[in-house]
Order: C-alpha cells, then sequence, then structure tokens
C-alpha cells in the first residue's frame, strides 16, 4: 500500500546573520560552527541509519550554506 506524500522543510544551519536576528536572502554566508553542527544532526536523524523515512527527492537552494553536506 502506498504511503502518503510527505513534504519536510528544514531551513539552513545558523549564519553570523542568523544569530543576529538578520534576514540572509540571498546573500550567500557561511554556516557558524553551531551552525554546521546542527546541519550534521539533522542529516543523521534525515539520512543516517535511523533515518524517519526513505526520502526520494532532496531539493535545496544554491546557496552554499542550504547544500552544506547534502
Amino acid at each position: 500500500m502506498p504511503r502518503d506524500p510527505v513534504c519536510f522543510i528544514l531551513r539552513h544551519g545558523q549564519t553570523e546573520w542568523s544569530e543576529q536576528g538578520k534576514r540572509t536572502s540571498f546573500t550567500d554566508l557561511s554556516l557558524t560552527d553551531k551552525g554546521a553542527e546542527l546541519v550534521k544532526h539533522s542529516k543523521a536523524a534525515l539520512v543516517g541509519p535511523d533515518s524517519m523515512r526513505d526520502w526520494s527527492d532532496l531539493l535545496t537552494s544554491r546557496t552554499h550554506r542550504s547544500s552544506y553536506d547534502c
């Protein structure tokens, strides 16, 4: 029996601007160390051995921070 479609939205990890409450928009800022660590934890939950589910597609924006470690 097919499963219902699921869409999971995940923001990029922390940047210096997001930490300061600024909007990054299309500015391609690097992740902070904390942001990179958050990405690692998110990746493990989404695609690691204990993944929540199997994913058929991965869509990201073209910014480096959004595709970090994909």
